[in-house]
């Protein structure tokens, strides 16, 4: 069941919007500063957290599609400017960012920025129609493990024009790369360790009541 905190009906929506898609397998504290920051830098109204149902790029999740929602709601109860959509969740799989954000734009007339860490940017191209989500939407990039390396420019100049290029780092988000990930989450639960630091303490006593990842 979706708390007040969601949205599903986008004419709701009110001034400068954020959109922070992932599996949230689980969600950790990355993705709550990535949005974070996010809002500062480009003084977003909101921002909506979208989990996948699956992503196209990535093995089948290991929570189901149900807990990942809910540890997303737990995670952002605390936080009323972020929202959660289940959009993606009701959805034919699997997920396409493409989808849902030409969804949300015949729903409404607010700006929206796509928010992503720069993590996502050398498999960038594999991405469904990913130069039309380019030209529809200004991207948002932070920083995650790494900075933007050698490596992930020519990733991208191999792929991209020098305009696309342009307009998806135009909205760099400057700071410290943010550590942590889902895996390394994971990992740490399937060998008994609670990951703490890494995932809200709410999402960890969720995980441990209904045994995830064990």
């Amino acid at each position: 069941m979706l708390t007040p905190s969601s949205i599903n009906d986008f004419t709701l929506l009110t001034g400068k919007t954020g959109i922070l898609g992932g599996t949230f397998d689980p969600i950790q504290n990355a993705h709550i500063q990535i949005a974070k920051r996010a809002q500062e830098h480009l003084s977003l109204d909101q921002v909506i957290f979208v989990p996948a149902y699956m992503n196209p790029l990535k093995d089948k999740s290991c929570a189901t599609p149900e807990q990942r929602l809910e540890m997303t709601q737990i995670a952002l109860e605390d936080n009323p400017e972020f929202l959660v959509s289940n959009r993606e969740l009701i959805q034919p799989e699997p997920s396409y960012t493409w989808n849902t954000i030409e969804f949300i734009q015949s729903q409404t007339q607010v700006p929206l920025y796509f928010i992503c860490g720069a993590d996502c940017l050398t498999s960038l191209h594999r991405w469904y129609r990913i130069h039309d989500l380019l030209e529809a939407i200004p991207f948002c990039v932070t920083a995650r493990d790494t900075e933007l390396t050698a490596e992930t420019f020519q990733s991208l100049e191999n792929h991209f024009s020098q305009e696309e290029i342009q307009k998806l780092l135009s909205h760099m988000i400057p700071g410290e790369p943010i550590p942590g990930s889902a895996t390394e989450a994971r990992k740490k639960f399937m060998s008994g360790e609670k990951p703490e630091g890494l995932v809200p303490a709410k999402v960890l006593d969720y995980i441990e009541k209904h045994r995830i990842y064990q």
